[in-house]
C-alpha cells in the first residue's frame, strides 16, 4: 500500500509545481511583471535568486544546446553555458576522429599491419604446395 500511495501522490506534487509564487519586492526587477495565466505566457528561463541580498534575476530561456547558469558574486548573474551532452558528444567525436587520423597515418607510413607479418595466402585458400 505504501508504494501505491507514493504513485497516487505524484500528480498532486506535479500540480503543485505548476503554481508560480509571487516574489517579494526587489528594486532590481521590474514591477510590471504579471503572473502568467497559461504555459504560452510563461517564460521558462531560470531564476537566479538571492533572498539575502533581495536580488532576483531571470535568465533568458535555454535551448537544447545551451543553458544559463547562475554566477557572479552573489549568484544572481546569468552566465552562458553549453549543455553537458553537447560537450560529451563533441569530445567523443573529436577523440574518435583523432584516433582514426592517427591510425590512418600509421597505416600509410607502413608502421602497423605490415604484409610480411601475415600468414601466406595459400593457407587461407586451402592450396597445398
Amino acid at each position: 500500500m505504501g508504494r501505491w500511495s507514493v504513485v497516487l501522490l505524484l500528480p498532486t506534487v506535479a500540480a503543485a509545481m505548476v503554481v508560480w509564487p509571487s516574489l517579494p519586492y526587489s528594486p532590481t526587477s521590474p514591477t510590471n511583471q504579471t503572473k502568467p495565466s497559461s504555459w504560452a505566457d510563461k517564460n521558462l528561463g531560470q531564476w537566479c535568486r538571492n533572498f539575502t541580498q533581495n536580488v532576483h534575476r531571470q535568465c533568458p530561456q535555454a535551448s537544447a544546446f545551451h543553458q544559463f547558469d547562475c554566477c557572479g558574486h552573489h549568484n544572481t548573474e546569468c552566465c552562458f553555458a553549453i549543455q553537458g551532452w553537447v560537450i560529451l558528444i563533441a569530445t567523443m567525436t573529436a577523440c574518435s576522429s583523432l584516433l582514426t587520423l592517427i591510425f590512418y597515418v600509421l597505416l600509410k607510413a607502413r608502421l602497423i599491419c605490415l604484409e610480411g607479418t601475415y600468414a601466406p595466402k595459400t593457407i587461407y585458400l586451402g592450396i597445398k604446395d
